[in-house]
């Protein structure tokens, strides 16, 4: 009996220590009988980008300290990217399934030690919503929704972390944006479908479960469309080229354009989009220069600043639009006149105004012999009716417009009528005629001066003399008979007194 029961005893033993042994982290052996040293593995940890101590050795509570130099740690592996961790004493970095092995090589006071565990290194969980880019995604207005790659400039996560930046890089199969169209600041995004991560550091960090992603070890992870990625990103309005098309006019000493219409270049518009360019109350063009209104005559672009917009047609979205003004800015040097200028179009062509026809007439002038000539004064008259070939005439010049220079007359000072000239009267503005100013200036005997019978009054001729006169404008001109009817008038009187002394 005693014989029986001994083995029975031994293989109780036996299935005791693999009970335990089943239930320890990892595996522990202990050689001897002795003390052991007490062992501690980590839990499954997250990559950080440095190196990780998974286990240490430590001695029993209250009992002697182990000696430093009989403890070993080694590690060995497979990492994430597939290639094996070979057995080193080294603390791994990178992400990986690794068995960590510590063993005491036993002292005096402990026995020789032996465990092991298997810990995981896992990637970094990068999250969709932490991408970012070098700039903003945007384009200019399309009509598509399309993202060209050159957009999409230094594409990044904030998960990844300092050190390893350059040594993950980002890729995508297409990329869209949300709405084709002009929108709202900060509604519009860009999705990336087929995401993938490439470079050294790529299998430390994990946007979806290892199991989903591509099967093929190597430097590029695949991850499904399902998790598309949303990048903040805008699309801008086009510009539209707009200008003004207007016409010459004639000199009004106003500069404002009376007739002038507005159109776009067409070529700028989306295929398949329709605007057009409208005008309110508040469009008034001018003749000029961007800054300065002129109203002489001379060659102008024409423009505006105001009482203009564009307007969709036929569903157009016009937001997806706007005037460009970025051609007409002068000076790009100064931004506060960049700002000034920022609202002005103008026209194509330069114009030209031309100047206003008028007619100067003269008033009646006179004047006593021997006196200075007074001054010629004059009517202005403007002809409206020119264009139309129906002359029609307004009295005045436009505002308070002058003409340098002065009307002239004929030469002399006897008395008699002279006519009037236009003379040297200018203004640039006007295209002056001249008229009716044929005998318009007289000179007309002094009435201080006395007539004596039979005695020559200085400076008028004596009878008999010939004079110089124009017989048709000179009163004197009468051959003497002025003097006979003065004395047959005097004989008259005298004999009419004389018969009534006579009566009496």
């Amino acid at each position: 009996m005693k014989t029986i029961k001994t083995p029975k005893r031994i293989v109780s033993l036996v299935l005791i220590f693999f009970l335990v042994a089943a239930y320890l982290p990892g595996k522990i052996l202990a050689i001897e009988g002795g003390l052991l040293p007490v062992v501690t593995f980590s839990e499954d940890v997250t990559y950080n980008g440095k190196p990780q101590v998974l286990a240490e050795l430590n001695s029993a509570t209250d009992e002697p300290d182990i000696d430093p130099d009989k403890i070993q740690i080694t590690y060995d592996g497979l990492m994430e990217n597939g290639n094996p961790y070979l057995e080193s004493t080294d603390p791994p970095t990178d992400a990986g399934t690794y068995l960590v092995t510590v063993k005491y090589a036993g002292d005096d006071s402990y026995d020789s030690f032996l465990a092991d565990k298997e810990i995981k290194i896992k990637p970094i969980d990068i999250k969709t919503m932490n991408f970012s880019t070098k700039k903003l995604v945007a384009k200019v207005y399309d009509g598509t929704s399309n993202v060209p790659i050159n957009l999409i400039e230094g594409l990044t996560n904030s998960g990844i972390l300092e050190g390893d930046v350059s040594d993950v890089i980002f890729g995508f199969a297409a990329a869209e944006f949300y709405s084709k169209n002009v929108i709202s600041p900060g509604t519009n995004k860009v999705t990336l479908k087929g995401l993938t991560i490439s470079g050294t550091k790529a299998y430390d960090y994990l946007i979806m479960p290892t199991a989903e992603a591509n099967d093929n070890p190597g430097s590029v992870i695949g991850i499904p469309e399902t998790q598309a990625v949303d990048l903040p990103a805008e699309i801008t309005p086009k510009p539209i080229e707009v200008f003004l098309i207007s016409g010459d006019k004639v000199y009004d000493g106003d500069a404002l354009s009376d007739a002038c219409g507005i159109s776009y270049n067409q070529e700028d518009v989306i295929g398949g989009d329709k605007i057009e360019v409208r005008t309110n109350d508040d469009f008034n063009p001018w003749y000029g220069e961007m800054k300065n209104r002129i109203d002489d005559v001379g060659q102008y672009y024409v423009w505006a600043s105001q009482g203009f917009y564009l307007h969709g047609l036929a569903g157009t979205n016009i937001n997806d639009y706007k005037i460009d003004y970025q051609q007409f800015i002068l000076n790009t040097d100064n931004p506060d006149e960049n700002e000034v200028n920022k609202d002005t179009i103008r026209s194509k062509d330069v114009y030209a105004i031309t100047p206003a026809a008028v007619v100067i007439e003269p008033w009646l002038q006179t004047k006593m012999e021997g006196d200075p000539d007074p001054a010629l004064t004059y009517m202005v008259w403007r002809d409206y009716g020119l264009e139309s070939g129906d002359q029609q005439y307004v009295e005045g010049a436009y505002g308070e417009d002058v003409f340098s220079g002065s009307l002239g007359r004929t030469a002399g000072e006897a008395v008699g009528d002279y006519d009037i000239l236009m003379g040297d009267l200018y203004n640039p503005n006007y295209t002056i005629s001249f008229c009716n100013g044929e005998g318009k200036f007289q000179i007309l005997v002094n009435s201080q001066k006395q007539i004596i019978l039979g005695q020559t009054t200085p400076g008028q001729p004596t009878l008999g003399e010939s004079n110089t006169y124009d017989t048709e404008t000179d009163p004197f001109d009468s051959g003497g008979l002025l003097p006979k009817l003065l004395m047959g008038m005097i004989a008259i009187v005298g004999s009419f007194m004389f018969a009534k002394m006579r009566e009496v």
